[in-house]
């Protein structure tokens, strides 16, 4: 049957600039069809921004709200049958290096309303390849060479091991009854790896060629310390509470799959492993407000977080781009602030479509999530993002806002007045009703802040601002240090410490007590924090944000504003890179960041986050002199992903 051509097509071909980055493209949409589309607004979502500098020919921009646009056909313009409507446009208003970073979504609005998707292809004038959206991504391997028989098949790779010999991989587990009390451990542990690995069955209990696992006590042992001791038949797992002891069967459970899945790997026949943390906090962020993940989703990604001894979850639950968490004192946070789509408040940016799209995650689902990661030794830590980054809570509610405010200013992402107003009473009581709502939930005692990017001329232009004690500000920074020591007043009240990012300094926003602040810039920005009495957290988007791109090429899907980052290059990155001895205890540990604005796909996730974030995970718990690229670049390509795509 002969392939049918779409009615529809848009064709974009983007050029590059002396700098790297796109400079300028070309849009045609093609009209393949049988009927006429005169008046048509074509309506375009993605990454790539366009703005109303956007030098632009053949349309005009009719609306642009962040990464949508929507663009009218000048007046003599036909969109008959066999034509094609041309539209250039300049330097777009973000950094544009890479084909995921361009439109990822295309439709038409016909004059009576009714919405028709547009394929789209877009190509590099340059580089020449025409790139779709992928549905699956080879991840490139690290090494093809075998692994050295000084090595072991572990990641993070342990501190301590003095392994002898080899034997024949056991193929089950037989678990030591006689220790009841640790059977919830075990329970964590077999569950864990039969999400992780269901097609296999090595960890299934008292199978042929079984293994003994016996527990012992190890009273003098920190809270994630542990160690293996191997004999004939048998190993004897030591700790002293229920993370050291999975940390230990997650060890144990590597070698054992390593051995299995691939017979040239060793396992061991005798000798120990003693092992402990270089880091207290290795973390992991994950943004579910640019896309939404499910339940099942978000439990799966705790599973791979513990195979690779991450003990930190930095659950980023609301943006400009949504809220996706239940208020029962605010419905309307998930009844308009969790969706969008064409007509919507919020309106289809960062690809979503000419359908309507979205979720939230109930309160019974954020118990679920709480209860699932704390099997895993895992603390939850939420994040709502305030003051700025709010587009989707004022939306939703919006008497927030100063009745009088002007549009004034546009975000850093181009939303409209999108940060909460510091000086309105209206905008505390909101957040103590959330805080009381949410904070049982998270026993885990921290609560991340956001306060990040919020712009110089936020409130300026409102009239609670200018009549109120504040109205001689030459920025926004006083009025956010303001809110932040408000807010942070009431979260130590309440016996929460208090995480923001590392704009929250400014002016002391938040202070040195109680509190910890990410620094996601570069090593220079998380010292100076250091040296001002904070605790801090290293995620540098030069290493550790995982939605960076691996190469500066075109086809290479990832964003480039931190430039690209190899997976050498993330586990060779040094934190605390010309820190000095008295500041290293400040350093609280490390945190990979996903940001999902481009994470359209299982495919783009999976290629970009895997395994990177194993080799984040290495340099947080081991240390520095255990650390070997060779070694670690043999192995990684075994450790579990999100989606197996």
């Amino acid at each position: 049957m002969p392939k049918q051509t779409p009615p529809l097509q848009l064709a974009i071909q983007w050029q590059f600039g002396a700098k790297g980055y796109i400079d300028s493209g070309k849009m045609s949409l093609h009209n393949q069809g049988e009927h006429s589309l005169d008046g048509a607004r074509l309506c375009l979502s993605g990454i790539v921004r366009f703005t109303e500098n956007t030098p632009i020919t053949g349309a005009t921009l009719d609306e642009c709200t962040s990464n949508y646009a929507v663009f009218t056909p000048d007046p003599n313009q036909s969109l008959n049958p066999g034509d094609v409507w041309d539209i250039k446009v300049g330097e777009p208003d973000y950094p544009m290096r890479h084909y995921t970073e361009g439109v990822v979504s295309a439709y038409l609005c016909l004059q009576d309303g009714t919405l028709m998707d547009v394929p789209i292809t877009q190509a590099s004038a340059q580089q020449g390849s025409v790139m779709h959206l992928p549905k699956a991504l080879t991840v490139k391997s690290a090494n093809e060479e075998p692994l050295a028989n000084n090595s072991w098949s572990i990641i993070p790779y342990p501190n301590e091991l003095n392994l002898q010999g080899v034997s024949n991989a056991p193929t089950g587990l037989h678990f030591d009854k006689a220790r009841i009390e640790l059977q919830a451990i075990v329970d964590s542990f077999l569950s864990l790896t039969k999400q992780l690995f269901p097609q296999e069955a090595w960890y299934e209990p008292d199978g042929a060629a079984t293994l003994t696992v016996l527990f012992a006590d190890g009273k003098q042992y920190e809270e994630e310390q542990y160690s293996l001791t191997f004999d004939v038949n048998q190993v004897l797992v030591t700790a002293s509470n229920a993370n050291g002891y999975l940390y230990g069967l997650i060890t144990l459970g590597q070698l054992i799959r390593a051995s299995n899945i691939n017979p040239s790997v060793a396992f061991p026949a005798s000798g120990e492993i003693s092992d402990q943390p270089a880091h207290a906090w290795r973390g992991c962020h994950l943004d579910v407000a640019r896309q939404f993940y499910s339940v099942n989703t978000v439990e799966q990604f705790l599973n791979v977080m513990a195979w690779n001894k991450l003990n930190r979850f930095h659950w980023h639950l609301s943006d400009d781009e949504a809220w996706r968490v239940e208020i029962n004192a605010y419905p309307e946070l998930t009844e308009i602030g969790a969706w969008r789509g064409h007509g919507k408040p919020i309106p289809p940016v960062l690809g979503t479509g000419s359908r309507t799209v979205g979720g939230f995650y109930t309160q019974q689902d954020i118990k679920q999530v709480v209860k699932s990661a704390d099997r895993l030794g895992i603390v939850v830590v939420p994040e709502l993002d305030m003051p700025g980054h709010c587009y989707a809570a004022l939306q939703s509610i919006t008497n927030l806002a100063d009745p009088l405010e002007p549009v004034s200013y546009k975000s850093l992402q181009g939303f409209a007045n999108n940060c909460l107003n510091p000086v309105r009473d209206e905008t505390y009581t909101f957040i103590e009703h959330v805080l009381d709502e949410l904070l049982p939930l998270f026993p885990g005692n921290f609560w991340h802040v956001g306060a990040d990017e919020v712009p110089d001329t936020a409130w300026h232009a409102a009239p609670s601002v200018r009549g109120s004690n504040h109205n001689n500000i030459e920025t926004a920074r006083s009025l956010q240090a303001v809110f932040l020591k408000r807010l942070q007043a009431m979260l130590s009240q309440r016996g929460v410490i208090t995480g923001a990012w590392q704009e929250a300094a400014i002016e002391e926003g938040i202070g040195t007590d109680n509190s910890y602040l990410v620094a996601w810039l570069d090593t220079d920005v998380a010292k100076q924090l250091a040296k001002r009495g904070y605790q801090v957290v290293v995620s540098a988007g030069q290493a550790y944000y995982l939605d960076m791109a691996m190469a500066d090429e075109w086809s290479e899907p990832g964003l480039g504003w931190a430039g690209s980052v190899s997976l050498e290059q993330t586990y060779g990155f040094d934190p605390t890179e010309g820190w000095s001895d008295e500041l290293q205890p400040r350093c609280m540990g490390v945190q990979a960041c996903i940001w999902s604005e481009q994470m359209i796909n299982a495919a783009v996730f999976d290629y970009l986050v895997f395994p990177r974030l194993s080799a984040m995970a290495e340099t947080a718990w081991t240390y520095k002199h255990n650390k070997d690229w060779k070694r670690f670049s043999t192995v990684c390509n075994s450790m579990p992903t999100l989606y197996n795509s």
